[in-house]
């Protein structure tokens, strides 16, 4: 014991006058849950107190169970009158409060609401230790208030706002003493948000968020620590939530933040007047029956507070359904994940945002199978409508495409057939190029060959296994291939793009389980067509009796990505700017909220890092098919510095590519959806750069198709997208001009016979030079990112595509119209390098 928690001790001391028994309990008064270590009535609690006096009695007579309450020596006098000088700390002697008079106790709230439930009329006393109220300082206040009994502990909300509340006014010993009430576990995760590690700035604006919050005392009382949530890997996301919640609450309290008690927000949350006719009247009920806001007893001011409630257009939010959310939000990051390159740097967010290049058209997709285009959006638009596309995906198939199952059991799942994981994740895979990300699924489930082909050699050798008959293995090669083939062949079905309710006269028994959480097995069948942009954004139904379940899901998302999310988030690194959180963070940081700003260069400044796997953290998220590997840096440096041997004589003219835009050369287009373009970046005399919208697939598919006579040999970025033209006059080693080709994995593309689509046979360090002085085509890729495929997708090529050519009368590198130019074919959906190579 320090020195002044003994000076505390001996205040306490000098200040107590004794014990008393008091019997009208429903004279004790407590403090407001805005007093700083005082705690809100929950009836939780209560339930839990009761039951163990069930069990073993109210125990009044412990000392341990009494309460203590505050009085001035002079009002204890007169309420005792004779009998002051009786007093004794042990041996409590019968208090009689007059009707109107009070006693202010600093705990024991529910101790006392307890028994005046439990115990019979007739036998309706407590125990309390008197102090001087005089002799009291504030010291002395707090540990009466903060004192822990077998009764009652505190909740994990009310930790979290005294830890805050001393931490915002600089008081570590305290906020000290009231972390070490939770387990490291817990202490760990708070952690992670208000003390991230350098650079991780995201996680001080989920900080920011649940700061503001603050202010409703109420709101805490469900908070729950050891959820993990800066695991999840979006800030941005969970920021908006808790944006929408401050929003709420300062709408539906007018303004007054300590007119919210805990009953009301348990009585409001989860209720949608907007949409339940039912809820209008159960709104209306609690109202005149005073259960809403019982601390405002104006009839002006409660007739705003119903008008405020009945206005309100979403469900009504809380931390509660906040957390119960954020398990849903759970298994669409978690497919995200797998989606995105291993160990990379920043949230989900920014990982997407620098892989993201938009198409030259809006894409909106409508149903599984449908996709409408739209005008040209403002860049930061376009990313958003894209990035929220791929959630709604996740959010229809994480049951497919991880391990992650709805809740609960249901009879009909039979019924339910679940989707073929690698069917599922070639989908997302084409959803994602489609929309413009340059992102594949985990290494695990990248099926190197046709899936159709395999499928049907499986099911044709489990009817005729290998070890019971004989056959030649080859003519099941070739019936696979045609099967295959066919399927192929068979063009997915339009669906039209189907309208759901969002109300609905039927009704069922109010749970507040209904209306947050984790999807059912039933309802994430029959909702699951209906998971789409349009439907998520579209204007509300006209309100009938209940809310549907889409009508949850859609609640859900909004809350997570809003309508004005980028609106949002850039407001809050406004904020967390004007609070000086966010020195030396690089500008790629708030590109999530700016995407014109993605390629601001990154040089000297700190990265924003997440690790996704914390080993620290028993329950961190496991992202099957990562290795430990960090993705490098990218540089958005419009020069190509291109490295040399320092025992290799070079003329810097010829290494250099400097950048030099050539024109862009548009193909025809057989209808509005299709617009590809190449256009040179970068060149020098030895070789160019060009950046194209077409995936490797398609781009070697109309390479082959090209009928033209190539004086350069390619090589095609698989990780960025970047085309690379080197003369095969050339005599400087290819490496020595872009080291970036050797530095992690590259192939050439050889045709096989038998197979419709080319083969990527890697190549040793040693041999690509030589290789590539054969001519031909080659990929090359970033090993952190494991784009590798043995095999390309077969692909209908586009019309001859236009290449370009070193014009020797200028020295530069030009494009020029390919002469059998013709009309493009509907082709796999392309992306584009989002940032040059070293």
């Amino acid at each position: 014991m320090d020195s002044t928690e003994l000076d505390v001790a001996l205040q306490l001391e000098a200040a107590t006058l004794g014990s008393v028994k008091v019997r009208q309990l429903n004279q004790l008064v407590f403090e407001d849950i805005d007093v700083q270590g005082s705690r809100a009535l929950n009836q939780s609690r209560i339930k839990n107190i009761i039951h163990r006096f069930d069990h073993e009695g109210c125990r009044r007579t412990d000392p341990l169970t009494w309460i203590p309450c505050e009085v001035s020596k002079s009002v204890l006098e007169l309420l005792l009158q004779a009998n002051f000088q009786s007093l004794r700390l042990n041996y409590p002697i019968d208090l009689e409060l007059e009707e109107g008079s009070e006693l202010l106790c600093l705990q024991g709230q529910h101790r006392i609401t307890a028994a005046l439930e439990w115990l019979p009329p007739n036998d309706l006393w407590w125990n309390l230790i008197i102090y001087d109220s005089d002799k009291l300082n504030d010291g002395c206040r707090k540990r009466l208030r903060e004192a822990e009994n077998g009764s009652q502990i505190f909740s994990d909300g009310e930790i979290f706002r005294n830890i805050r509340h001393y931490q915002l006014r600089g008081e570590e010993q305290p906020a000290q003493e009231w972390l070490a009430k939770w387990s490291t576990s817990k202490c760990r995760d708070f952690n992670r948000i208000y003390s991230p590690k350098t650079g991780q700035v995201q996680r001080k604006i989920l900080a920011n968020k649940l700061d503001k919050l603050l202010a409703f005392p109420a709101l805490w009382v469900h908070w729950l620590m050891g959820t993990h949530l800066t695991n999840l890997n979006c800030p941005e996301e969970l920021s908006a939530y808790l944006h929408k919640i401050h929003s709420a609450w300062v709408a539906l309290t007018c303004g007054s933040t300590q007119a919210l008690d805990p009953d009301t927000v348990e009585l409001l949350h989860g209720r949608y007047p907007r949409l339940s006719l039912n809820d209008r009247r159960y709104i209306r009920q609690i109202f005149e029956n005073n259960l809403a806001f019982p601390r405002v007893s104006d009839p002006a001011s409660r007739s705003q507070l119903l008008q405020a409630s009945l206005s309100y257009t979403e469900m009504i939010p809380s931390l509660h359904l906040f957390l119960e959310n954020t398990k849903y939000l759970r298994t669409m990051a978690d497919v995200l994940k797998k989606a995105l390159p291993p160990k990379c740097k920043g949230t989900i967010r920014q990982v997407m945002l620098r892989s993201f290049a938009p198409p030259l058209t809006g894409r909106i997709q409508v149903s599984e199978n449908d996709f409408e285009e739209g005008r040209p959006e403002e860049e930061n638009d376009q990313f958003w409508s894209a990035y929220r596309q791929c959630f709604l995906f996740a959010m229809r198939h994480f049951y497919g495409l991880t391990d992650l199952r709805p809740k609960g059991h249901s009879q009909s799942i039979k019924s339910h057939q679940k989707l073929e994981r690698l069917d599922l994740w070639k989908r997302f895979e084409y959803l994602l190029c489609h929309l413009g990300f340059a992102v594949n699924g985990p290494q695990e489930v990248r099926a190197p060959m046709n899936t159709e082909y395999v499928a049907v050699q499986s099911l044709l050798s489990r009817l005729r296994p290998p070890d019971l008959f004989e056959y030649d293995h080859s003519v099941l090669s070739e019936c696979s291939s045609y099967v295959a083939n066919i399927l192929t062949q068979i063009k997915p079905r339009s669906m039209g793009a189907p309208r759901p309710f969002q109300s609905t006269d039927s009704t069922q028994k109010w749970a507040l389980t209904r209306r947050c959480g984790m999807t059912d097995w039933d309802t994430f069948f029959s909702d699951r067509r209906y998971i789409f942009l349009q439907n998520i954004y579209a204007l509300d139904d006209e309100p009938r009796e209940d809310v549907t379940s889409f009508a949850v899901k859609r609640d859900i998302f909004k809350s997570f990505f809003p309508s004005d999310g980028l609106n949002v988030l850039a407001e809050t690194f406004s904020d967390a700017v004007h609070k000086g959180e966010t020195t030396n963070i690089h500008s790629n940081a708030a590109s999530a909220g700016s995407p014109h700003q993605r390629d601001v260069p990154m040089s000297n400044t700190t990265d924003v890092h997440i690790e996704e796997n914390d080993p620290s953290d028993s329950q961190a998220i496991h992202v099957p098919g990562n290795q430990d590997i960090e993705m490098p840096d990218e540089h958005s440096d419009n020069t190509i510095r291109l490295l040399t041997n320092d025992n290799v004589n070079i003329n810097p003219s010829q290494m250099i590519m400097q950048s030099h835009p050539g024109p862009i050369a548009s193909f025809g287009k057989a209808n509005s959806e299709d617009n590809f373009a190449l256009s040179i970046t970068s060149q020098s005399s030895a070789a160019c750069k060009c950046r194209t919208d077409m995936t490797a697939d398609l781009f070697w598919a109309s390479y082959k198709h090209t009928l033209s006579s190539l004086s350069s040999v390619i090589f095609f970025g698989l990780s960025n997208r970047d085309v690379l033209f080197f003369r095969l006059s050339n005599a400087q080693p290819i490496l020595n001009i872009a080291p970036e080709v050797g530095s992690g994995w590259c192939a050439k593309a050889e045709d096989l016979p038998g197979q419709h689509s080319p083969t990527l046979r890697t190549l040793a360090r040693a041999e690509i030079q030589s290789q590539a002085m054969k001519g031909g085509m080659f990929f090359y890729g970033d090993i952190q990112d494991l784009s590798f495929r043995s095999t390309l997708k077969p692909c209908t090529p586009m019309a001859a595509i236009v290449l370009p050519f070193f014009d020797t009368g200028d020295e530069t590198w030009k494009l020029e119209q390919s002469r059998n130019a013709g009309t493009v074919i509907q082709a796999f959906s392309q992306t584009r390098s989002m940032s040059p190579i070293d």
